[in-house]
């Protein structure tokens, strides 16, 4: 059996062993938790940034789709014209 005097040195050494990988894993943890942290909050922005692109992307297919029925609009209208102008002349 061991003297205490043979194992207290090797128990200080585990000890500080300990400690250190206790510092680094409270170190990785912390790091991991800021990137959580900032993860959540870009993820918000992210999202709020995506429901505005597909609102805004709706918006421009209804215009683009109100601007080709103006445009066959202008059509008929110059069709129109162009024909009561021909009307007349005869």
């Amino acid at each position: 059996m061991k003297t205490l005097n043979e194992e207290n040195p090797r128990l200080k050494s585990e000890r500080s062993d300990l400690q250190k990988a206790l510092a680094k894993q409270t170190k990785t943890a912390e790091a991991l938790s800021a990137s959580y942290e900032t993860l959540k909050k870009e993820s918000s922005e992210f999202l709020a940034l995506k429901a505005s692109h597909e609102k805004v992307s709706k918006e421009l297919a209804a215009r683009t789709q109100r601007q080709g029925e103006l445009e066959e609009q202008v059509k008929d209208l110059q069709n129109t014209r162009t024909l009561r102008l021909w009307c007349g002349g005869c």
